[in-house]
């Protein structure tokens, strides 16, 4: 199928490889799925894109994997040149772990990050008006700060605030505390 300037637009060959160029709109009032099959064409074994036309607040783009049988070894990878001949730099895992340069891993972490060859990892970059920038922990439920490292302009600050510091060395062995 081309357009009025003869330029290509859709193409499904003899295979079945359906190739778009531009903008594809589907329009659905309710739901809209793209399902893609595994070689065989069975139906619970396929990755999907999905848009979820729900109220404004459950409005969502949804990409999955259904990995039939193998559920619990599915994840989602993405490449820089999104094709799986490079390296892979993202991953979601089936236990919903965020692996960033890292394929496999047998630590539980829901996020692990791989330093580069230069050791960074992770940044946090400071708010625009004064470069202050915090790492906070919170209650499970997110009603409670438990505490945070925080950089301000001159000096960070280590708080705890329910408790006590702890600075332990050779494993879990305390030398000291601050209350």
């Amino acid at each position: 199928f081309r357009n009025n300037n003869y330029n290509e637009k859709l193409r499904i060959a003899s295979d079945g490889l359906t190739t778009v160029t531009g903008e594809l709109n589907v329009i659905n009032s309710a739901n809209t799925t793209f399902k893609i099959l595994d070689s065989t064409g069975t139906p619970d074994s396929y990755g999907y894109f999905n848009y979820n036309n729900g109220s404004d607040a459950d409005d969502a783009l949804i990409i999955g994997v259904d990995g039939g049988n193998q559920q619990s070894n599915s994840h989602i990878r993405f490449y820089v040149d999104g094709t799986s001949s490079s390296a892979e730099k993202v991953r979601i895992d089936s236990s919903g772990r965020l692996l960033v340069n890292k394929t496999s891993t047998s630590l539980s972490h829901k996020l692990q990050v791989e330093s580069g060859g230069d050791a960074n990892a992770i940044a946090i970059i400071g708010r625009s008006a004064d470069d202050i920038g915090e790492f906070s922990f919170y209650e499970n439920d997110a009603s409670t700060k438990l505490g945070e490292v925080q950089y301000r302009q001159d000096h960070v600050n280590f708080r705890h605030r329910v408790g006590y510091i702890s600075f332990a060395t050779g494993g879990v062995t305390e030398r000291l505390r601050i209350d």
